[in-house]
């Protein structure tokens, strides 16, 4: 004789089904991208790997010793709290990551460079006010 009423083994059951449902749904999906609503700081070791993680990636090349660059920072974290989940805001300090600033052929700050799909697409450079850097990222990144 089962330990088990007939409720509780269809309960088992539809768990089990579920489960089983999951798991093979899941192989072969592709990973979304992280969500992230504010700049994230970037490096010589994660660099490349996050641009090509990620479809639109928007890099801000500043320094701390930058006036326009300060100018522009709220106007960037206010974009990438706006448009997360669609375009990535990234941040490079040029004085920590010399040979990022030195591939990327950077002569003034701050720079802003678009990147897709790890490629680069354009660029901005020095400060500019939110409505310009808004509607820039909305060409590059969200027209299609």
């Amino acid at each position: 004789m089962s330990s088990f009423d007939d409720a509780e083994f269809e309960e088992r059951v539809k768990e089990t089904i579920m489960k089983k449902m999951l798991e093979s749904s899941a192989v072969g999906t592709p990973a979304r991208e992280e969500v992230h609503e504010e700049p994230v700081e970037l490096n010589s070791s994660n660099f490349d790997s996050f641009l090509s993680s990620h479809h639109c990636v928007v890099v801000d090349f500043w320094a701390e010793w930058c006036y326009p660059c300060k100018l522009i920072e709220p106007i960037v974290m206010k974009l990438a709290k706006k448009f997360a989940g669609k375009v990535v805001f990234a941040r490079v300090n040029v004085d920590d990551n010399q040979e990022i600033a030195y591939k990327y052929d950077i002569m003034g700050i701050p720079t802003l460079i678009f990147f897709q799909d790890g490629e680069e697409v354009d660029r901005l450079i020095g400060a500019m006010s939110e409505p310009v850097l808004r509607r820039s990222v909305e060409q590059r990144c969200l027209s299609s």
